[in-house]
């Protein structure tokens, strides 16, 4: 799988952290110790991609934030960036309107946006450089991830029954069993 490991001169690659995401206590997937004092290093390439793609999903799933402008503004606050160009940029990159909201979890909406935002953290001739390969490998770890979250707990099997009643309204026979399979549920976890 693609690596720039301490082989590019561009820091983003060079970490194998295209999103230039500064060094915190998160445990990230294939995080590893590397030289830079500020932004944290990668094992792979996918994993800095993984990283960034998570990012922008907490964004929207642990504060609200839906929008280019609401995101990005997080992402590249006004002390480091100037985010009004940023966000403008990103919204011209991708075609969406800066205060549209988007749904992530489409594939092809976050690799829209996580492209423009290499473009912008590494350059466009940079951001080039990182495969289509890596860009699925990323987006089928955070998706597969996030979608055992939920199942994980009793609050997240309770999320999804609910979200199956709320489809299934037409249905008295189906809701009565679907309900009946939550009630075991709740039982066993108990």
């Amino acid at each position: 799988m693609q690596t720039f490991l301490n082989n590019h001169s561009v820091r983003g690659l060079r970490n194998n952290n295209p999103g230039n995401i500064r060094i915190s206590s998160s445990s990230w997937l294939g995080k590893i110790k590397g030289y830079d004092t500020s932004f944290e290093t990668f094992e792979k390439l996918w994993h800095g991609v993984r990283a960034t793609m998570v990012n922008l999903n907490t964004y929207q799933s642990k504060y609200g934030l839906y929008t280019l402008r609401e995101m990005l503004t997080r992402w590249a606050p006004a002390n480091e960036n100037d985010t009004d160009k940023y966000v403008s940029y990103v919204a011209g990159v991708t075609g969406y309107a800066e205060n549209l909201p988007l749904d992530l979890s489409q594939k092809s909406v976050m690799l829209k946006v996580v492209k423009a935002i290499f473009e912008m953290e590494l350059g466009q001739n940079n951001a080039k450089l990182i495969t289509v390969e890596t860009y699925d490998k990323a987006f089928d770890n955070v998706n597969n991830f996030n979608k055992m979250l939920p199942e994980m707990t009793i609050e997240g099997t309770k999320k999804i029954f609910k979200s199956w009643l709320d489809k299934l309204n037409d249905s008295v026979v189906i809701r009565g069993a679907v309900v009946a399979s939550l009630g075991l549920l709740i039982f066993f976890f108990k």
